[in-house]
């Protein structure tokens, strides 16, 4: 058996080596500041990002929608009356509705898009934007779908 003061010598080494291998408070603060900091600017430039990807959506949900419309025309010599008539089965197309879900009749913020029939086999998809009034700027801005651009914005 080792002499008692062996003993509490490893142990005393044994102590430092595990204070050595772990972090200071300092050294945790400094890392979370540096988090908070990067973050800080990144957030913008990720919502700006998450904002224009929204638009796309919307932009890309209305051409999709376009096909049906299209297939409701050419099957039932004319243009729906409304979107939700796209949901209703119909004979002519094999007793299926021409779009599968309501989910297609919205746009990226969740809002219902508004359809305007206008003059012979023309028509109008709009998305009122974030805020789902019309008109606005920027997220608020409402998207036509015989546009490229957005309505509201500035050049």
């Amino acid at each position: 058996m080792p002499p008692i003061r062996n003993r509490r010598a490893l142990s005393r080494c044994a102590d430092r080596q595990r204070a050595a291998s772990g972090f200071t408070l300092i050294e945790i603060m400094v890392v979370v500041a540096i988090i908070g900091l990067l973050l800080t600017l990144m957030a913008p430039q990720f919502f700006k990002y998450l904002r224009s990807a929204r638009i796309t959506t919307t932009q890309g949900k209305m051409q999709n929608l376009k096909l049906p419309i299209q297939q409701y025309r050419n099957m039932e010599s004319k243009l729906p009356d409304s979107l939700e008539a796209l949901l209703e089965p119909s004979e002519k197309n094999m007793n299926e509705p021409y779009v599968d879900t309501e989910d297609e009749l919205n746009d990226a913020w969740g809002n219902r898009m508004q359809y305007v029939k206008k003059t012979g086999s023309k028509y109008d998809l709009i998305s009122l934007g974030a805020d789902g009034v019309e008109g606005g700027e920027a997220d608020d801005a409402d998207i036509h779908s015989d546009k490229t651009d957005i309505a509201g914005s500035k050049p």
